[in-house]
């Protein structure tokens, strides 16, 4: 998490890490976590039901940008927001809107009633906000300023997204020890 917030702050951002305590105590917040819990995923208990409700954290902040902890940023500068915007194509790992755009990708969570089996991916029933993000693709603006270790151009991307699932089988874990033997992230 360090690694994560010098390298945006090193850039100008005031990196702000939202918790559970950042979600609002009222009925409506009750209501859609719940929801979010009974949603089927094939990740660890919670995970998924912890990725739609950082959206609605981010709706209740006022919007803003939404980045996951393993994405650094080498050059990606503060900038406005306005429509949905999805900064890694339809991974959800750099996002940004204002509060009303977060709140329509929420409302796509909160639709869910029936959950297809995605049979290619796993036997059971699977989904999560990024499944929903590729499925609602065309609602959302799509930028490729966030690129997944590995992938070509994240030598040079604005962000890099050092996921597990780029990271762990190449034996890069853990990913703090590595990322900066991977590519300099300056002088942070």
């Amino acid at each position: 998490m360090e690694l994560w917030k010098r390298s945006w702050s090193a850039l100008g951002w005031e990196p702000v890490v939202l918790t559970p305590e950042s979600l609002r105590k009222d009925g409506e917040t009750r209501r859609l976590l719940k929801k979010f819990a009974a949603l089927p995923s094939r990740n660890k208990r919670h995970l998924d039901m912890w990725c739609y409700a950082r959206w609605l954290a981010v709706a209740q902040q006022g919007g803003g940008f939404m980045c996951d902890y393993d994405v650094m940023n080498y050059s990606f500068e503060p900038r406005t927001f306005g429509d949905l915007t999805c900064y890694s194509g339809v991974v959800p790992c750099l996002m940004s809107g204002s509060e009303g755009e977060f709140m329509r990708g929420v409302a796509w969570f909160e639709k869910l009633e029936t959950v297809p089996l995605w049979k290619f991916w796993v036997k059971r029933a699977h989904i999560s906000d990024m499944l929903v993000l590729r499925d609602n693709q065309n609602q959302v603006v799509k930028r490729f300023d966030c690129v997944n270790h590995g992938e070509p151009g994240w030598e040079t991307s604005p962000t890099v997204h050092y996921s597990n699932f780029a990271m762990k089988p190449k034996g890069y874990m853990p990913r703090h020890e590595w990322i900066p033997k991977l590519r300099s992230l300056g002088k942070i």
